[in-house]
């Protein structure tokens, strides 16, 4: 299948068990046009049950092992498969456990899910742009990020827009333009536990959630949005030397962008004040 995700034509071969409902569910939103456009990404998945670990994880989920191998690319692996990330090439190569099928399609993330993130991960920062841990929401006005870390509000947020307008309550994509940065959604979602659709805006405002009891909504100086913005950035190969775009992009982002914190009670609607930055 072809996708387009984030403004990059993604080519995914998958071979193996996979639940073509599941599939159809979190990534048929994203196929791409049949058109002639050459692919930017190709992603190769095998699913083998009977594929086990070479050795002990250090790392527990979210994060992942990494190492280089001496041609340069990047070699993630996890308890569930491992992936091999070829960015000289824009390819990359997984072989991967099956997943759970369940009744409900949101259960079962698929195995071709996590590769997926790896590569687009890697992949962005040489194409203007980054995966960043955040809440979207966009309309024809443009689009706002709220940003926080796991447990400060990310999904809180996304529960509380229309469904239609989240980019994602858990990953979204920024990438820039000519005229500024826009935020794309992704095919990947927390606990929101629904599937997304293609849709991106103009990039309007960075909102960095905090916890309080009561509303706070005020600027968010650049020595503050800038490492906020920094830790939110997704990055799995720690240490490589690749990962010195994401200081440019983090650093264009908070200058062209404006920054917010927000301290919002979760009782409160949040819409007004999207209303109020998008206008």
């Amino acid at each position: 299948m072809r996708l387009d995700i984030a403004g990059l034509r993604v080519h995914v071969a998958a071979t193996g068990p996979i639940n073509p409902r599941n599939l159809a569910v979190r990534f048929g939103q994203y196929a791409a046009p049949d058109d002639l456009r050459a692919d930017d990404l190709r992603l190769e998945v095998t699913v083998d049950p009977a594929w086990a670990p070479p050795h002990p994880i250090r790392n527990r989920y979210p994060g992942v092992d990494f190492a280089r191998d001496p041609d340069g690319a990047l070699r993630f692996l996890r308890p569930d498969g491992e992936t091999i990330v070829r960015l000289g090439r824009h390819r990359a190569t997984a072989i991967t456990q099956p997943t759970i099928v369940t009744d409900d399609p949101m259960d079962d993330i698929t195995p071709i899910d996590t590769p997926l993130r790896l590569q687009l991960a890697s992949e962005l920062p040489a194409h203007d742009g980054a995966m960043v841990h955040a809440c979207g929401y966009a309309d024809e006005r443009g689009s706002v990020l709220f940003i926080a870390r796991s447990g400060g509000g990310k999904t809180t947020t996304a529960r509380k827009l229309p469904d239609a307008h989240v980019l994602s309550d858990d990953l979204v994509a920024v990438r820039r333009t000519a005229d500024g940065w826009d935020a794309h959604a992704l095919p990947f979602v927390g606990e929101w536990r629904r599937p997304t659709v293609p849709r991106r805006g103009r990039l309007r405002a960075l909102v960095f959630l905090r916890k309080s009891d009561a509303l706070s909504v005020s600027v968010c100086p650049p020595s503050v949005a800038f490492p906020d913005m920094l830790q939110a950035m997704v990055w799995f190969a720690k240490g490589d030397p690749a990962a010195a775009a994401l200081l440019d992009h983090a650093h264009d982002l908070i200058v062209a962008v404006p920054c917010v914190a927000l301290a919002i009670p979760r009782e409160l609607p949040v819409m007004p004040l999207i209303d109020r930055w998008l206008a």
